[in-house]
């Protein structure tokens, strides 16, 4: 598949797409597997389910394994990025922090800046129980992510969970 398709199709490069099969497969995703292919399936399939808006019976169909098989292909990933996080995201050290702010003032023009922070609705069924809590003021139901980056862009933190209707 050729770049620009595998971009459209996944949201990452080829480069990006090894990276973190690698990485996860070096936290044991591939674990009870020999073959490969596996964690390639695997992260291909989590990698389209993140990208589209696809469900799980059209991931299967997508790559040939059951609704079940899907699913649990995007839990298991899942729960395999999140014990990584404090590897990839994580608060500044006091050495960063001035580096950091010096890059803002660089940038513009404001002092004792370390982060930028901004918040987003991400849409969800409405849930079963305080359903109302979710229902946000743009009238859809979400959760709200928020972040925080540094002055290159990278997530310094996440926050993900809080109903809609705080936001």
């Amino acid at each position: 598949m050729d770049e620009r398709t595998f971009y459209r199709h996944l949201r990452v490069n080829h480069a990006q797409f090894d990276y973190i099969t690698e990485v996860l497969r070096q936290q044991g995703l591939d674990r009870e597997q020999q073959d490969t292919e596996i964690p390639l399936k695997q992260v291909s399939l989590f990698l389209w389910y993140l990208a589209n808006q696809n469900s799980f019976r059209e991931l299967s169909d997508t790559f040939d394994v059951s609704q079940s098989s899907a699913h649990r292909c995007v839990v298991e990933v899942l729960q395999t990025l999140c014990t990584m996080v404090p590897t990839f995201i994580n608060w500044f050290t006091e050495c960063e922090k001035l580096s950091v702010s010096a890059a803002f003032r660089a940038m513009c023009g404001i002092e004792n800046i370390i982060g930028a922070i901004d918040g987003c609705h991400i849409k969800l069924q409405r849930p079963p129980i305080r359903g109302g809590d979710y229902l946000n003021r743009k009238g859809y139901y979400s959760i709200v992510l928020q972040g925080i980056v540094d002055s290159r862009g990278k997530f310094r933190d996440i926050f993900v969970g809080a109903p809609g209707k705080c936001y």
